[in-house]
């Protein structure tokens, strides 16, 4: 398990090692930016996809769509939804739809994010 900080969505957990794996790598990199050996690695942004298998069709997702207020289709063929929160998209899920949520996924938690 790994916590995750959001300024705008506070503190929550990610069940998923990929994400405290790579809190682990950021937290290091922001350590050698600290002490002036490395370039400044910024917020750490939580990237780890969850995916189910249904009725012959995969569920993929990233982020958290619980935590949104307002979701929008951003694609129909794939089937993809964005999930927003204060007009910030927060998770990405897609109905066969696995490259376009990758292609969401490091705009999540993002105060820069445009839409696709």
């Amino acid at each position: 398990m790994a916590a995750h900080h959001h300024h705008e969505l506070g503190t929550y957990r990610i069940d998923h090692w990929d994400d405290a794996t790579a809190q682990g790598a950021h937290a290091a990199s922001t350590l050698l930016h600290d002490l002036g050996l490395a370039n400044d690695p910024g917020p750490y942004v939580p990237t780890s996809l969850f995916s189910a298998r249904i009725h012959g069709h995969t569920l993929t997702g990233a982020g958290h769509p619980g935590l949104a207020d307002a979701a929008r289709i951003a694609s129909t063929d794939p089937l993809l939804i964005v999930h927003e929160r204060n007009g910030l998209p927060i998770a990405a899920t897609g109905l066969d739809a696995a490259p376009l949520v990758l292609q969401w996924r490091n705009r999540l938690f993002t105060r820069t994010s445009s839409a696709q």
